[in-house]
């Protein structure tokens, strides 16, 4: 009888830290998947930011390359460059 006893002290020792791992495991993800949510929209907010600087920077090179030509060579505008 003294084995069952302990057998079953055993198995509700077992149930007991399973139970508190599923509840650590359920804390984790109720933190872990609103933050992985909130990453991704800031990394998408973050790209659309670094493209959008990407162009504008694009742009004011070719405006200042404009103003370049058009000052060495006196003619209107670069060719192959609308205003």
């Amino acid at each position: 009888m003294g084995d069952l006893g302990h057998a079953r002290k055993g198995r509700h020792l077992s149930r007991r830290r399973f139970m508190g791992m599923s509840a650590c495991a359920a804390a984790g993800l109720v933190v872990a998947v609103p933050l992985s949510a909130f990453y991704a929209y800031f990394v998408l907010a973050i790209d659309r930011f670094v493209l959008e600087m990407e162009g504008s920077s694009s742009e004011l090179v070719d405006e200042l390359m404009d103003i370049e030509y058009r000052k060495t060579t006196g003619q209107p505008s670069t060719p192959g460059i609308k205003s």
